[in-house]
C-alpha cells in the first residue's frame, strides 16, 4: 500500500468536485427556468471563476509534485542519492528525535516532502516531514531539505533499520508518490529520567583520592602494590623472591583505609524469576519499560553527585564503546538490556564495592535474601514495584472514574486487561515477599 499514489483525500475531493459542478452547471435547459433573482448569473460566475482558479492551483501542485518525484528518481538511479538520517537525544528535555536529510532534493509548490523508516521485521515509523532548507555557508541555494522530528515507538531498545520511504505530496495531499530507501542502520530509544525523591549514597570502591568522604575506604593493599625499600620501613614485608631475582629490596605495601572515594558503583538487575514470567507477551515488554525508566532514573539523580558513578551491567551487550560517551553508553546499555535467567543476583551483585543496587518484582526472594545477608546500612537498594506500570491515572474508585476521565495514554488498551492476568498475580505475591524482606534488613531501601 505504500506504492499506492492516491489518497482518501482524492477520493472525497473527487466526489466533492462532482457535486460542485452538478450545482455549476445544471442539466435543466436556462431557457425554461424562471429566474426571479438578478444576483444569481453575478455569482454563479464568481463561483465557476472560483472553481476554475482551484482546478489550476490543485493541477500546478500535482504536476509540480510529479516533476519533483521524477527529479529525484533520476538522482536515485544515477547518483545513488539516499535518504541519510540521524539519532539525536536532548537530555535537559528529555526527548528524542531524527534528523534527515535529503540531499539535491526540490518540494513541490505548495506541497510536502515526507520520509517514514522501516525497522524490525517491517513494522513503520510514523510520517515526517522534511521542512527546513540546509544551504552551504555564504550561498543562496539549498544543498538539501531536512527535518527535525520527534519519533514515538512502543519500546525502549534498540531498533535496527531496514528501509525506508520518500513520499512527494501535493498542497491537499490528494497523490502521494514513494521512493523505497535501501538504508541501512540502527538507533536506540532511550529510557526517559523521571523526578524522584534522591537517596544518599556513599561509595566504596577507591581509585584515585581526589575526593574526601566521611566513611573511611579501603584501598589497594597487600599482595596488589609493591614499592622500593625506604629507611623506616619494616624489614618484615621485604619481598626476598624479588631480592633473590633482582637483587633490589622490595616491599610489600599493606592494606589501609582512606578517607578518599571516586567511584560509586551501580548494579541493576534484570534476572527473572519463575519459569513463567519471562514470556514475552505484552505485559512484560511493558513491565521491561517501565523497570528501564526507573533504572536511568535512580542512575541520574546519583549521577549528578560529585563523584563517579558507573553502571554494572548484569548482561554483555556489544557497543562500541569509543564512539560514545559515558552518559550516552549507559542509556544504550539499559535499553538493550532485558529480562534474562542467565546470572543469578548473587552471581552478579558484589557488596564489597557496591554502592547502589536496583531491583524489580521479579527479583528472586532467596537470592536477595543471600545478597542482604552481606550488605550493610551503606548500601542503597532501589526496588522497583512493577505492579505500578499500570497503575490508573485516575484514583482507584470506580464512582470517581464515571465523573473524571483518565487521559488517554498508550496503555489504555491494556490496562483492563492486566487486572485479570495471570503475570499480575505473580508479581503481586512475589512484590509481598520481597517487601517483607527489605523492611527487615539493614540495608536503605528506596521505593520506586
Amino acid at each position: 500500500m505504500q506504492y499506492f499514489p492516491f489518497t482518501v483525500n482524492a477520493l472525497l475531493l473527487g466526489l466533492g468536485l462532482i457535486w460542485a459542478a452538478s450545482l455549476l452547471w445544471p442539466q435543466t435547459d436556462p431557457a425554461t427556468t424562471t429566474e426571479t433573482q438578478s444576483y444569481r448569473p453575478l455569482v454563479g460566475l464568481m463561483a465557476k471563476t472560483a472553481f476554475y482558479f482551484l482546478i489550476i492551483l490543485l493541477l500546478l501542485s500535482i504536476l509540480s509534485t510529479l516533476f519533483c518525484w521524477l527529479r529525484y528518481l533520476w538522482l536515485k538511479h544515477k547518483k545513488q542519492y539516499q535518504i541519510d538520517f540521524e539519532f539525536k537525544h536532548q537530555a535537559e528535555k528529555n526527548r528524542f528525535w531524527f534528523e534527515t536529510v535529503l540531499k539535491k532534493a526540490r518540494r513541490p509548490i505548495l506541497g510536502f516532502v515526507k520520509a517514514r523508516l522501516v525497522y524490525d521485521n517491517g513494522q513503520m515509523t510514523d510520517k515526517f516531514v522534511l521542512a527546513s532548507n540546509k544551504r552551504p555557508a555564504q550561498k543562496f541555494w539549498r544543498e538539501a531539505i531536512s527535518g527535525n522530528n520527534q519519533v514515538q515507538l512502543p519500546d525502549i531498545k534498540e531498533y535496527e533499520i531496514s528501509g525506508g520511504f520518500v513520499f512527494f505530496e501535493d498542497m491537499l495531499q490528494l497523490v502521494s508518490l514513494p521512493l523505497r530507501q535501501k538504508i541501512k542502520g540502527s538507533f536506540f530509544q532511550p529510557p526517559i529520567a523521571q523526578a524522584i525523591t534522591e537517596q544518599e549514597a556513599q561509595p566504596k570502591k577507591t581509585e584515585q583520592t581526589d575526593l574526601r568522604i566521611e566513611q573511611l575506604r579501603k584501598v589497594e593493599g597487600e599482595l596488589l602494590n609493591y614499592k622500593g625499600f625506604e629507611h623506616g620501613d619494616d624489614v618484615r614485608r621485604i619481598v626476598w623472591k624479588l631480592y633473590a631475582r633482582n637483587r633490589e629490596l622490595v616491599v610489600r605495601i599493606p592494606e589501609t583505609r582512606e578517607p578518599y572515594a571516586s567511584h560509586l558503583d551501580f548494579y541493576a538487575s534484570f534476572f527473572c524469576t519463575g519459569k513463567e514470567l519471562p514470556k514475552q507477551n505484552v505485559f512484560v515488554k511493558e513491565l521491561l519499560n517501565y523497570y528501564k525508566i526507573n533504572i536511568l532514573t535512580a542512575f541520574d539523580a546519583l549521577s549528578k553527585k560529585e563523584w563517579h558513578t558507573r553502571f554494572i551491567p548484569d548482561q554483555s551487550i556489544q557497543l562500541l564503546r569509543e564512539e560514545l560517551s559515558d552518559e550516552i553508553l549507559v542509556q544504550r546499555t539499559i535499553s538493550n538490556s532485558t529480562w534474562h535467567q542467565d546470572k543469578e543476583l548473587n552471581d552478579y551483585f558484589h557488596p564489597e564495592t557496591a554502592a547502589v543496587l536496583c531491583i524489580s518484582s521479579f527479583t528472586d526472594v532467596k537470592d536477595l535474601s543471600h545478597a542482604l545477608d552481606r550488605c550493610g546500612q551503606d548500601t542503597l537498594v532501589y526496588y522497583v514495584q512493577l505492579s505500578k506500570c499500570f497503575r490508573h491515572p485516575v484514583a482507584g474508585n470506580w464512582l470517581l472514574r464515571l465523573f473524571l476521565l483518565p487521559p488517554q495514554d498508550r496503555l489504555k488498551r491494556i490496562r483492563g486487561k492486566w487486572i485479570f492476568s495471570s503475570t499480575r498475580r505473580q508479581v503481586l505475591a512475589n512484590e509481598r515477599s520481597l517487601q517483607d524482606l527489605l523492611e527487615k534488613s539493614e540495608v536503605t531501601v528506596g521505593f520506586l
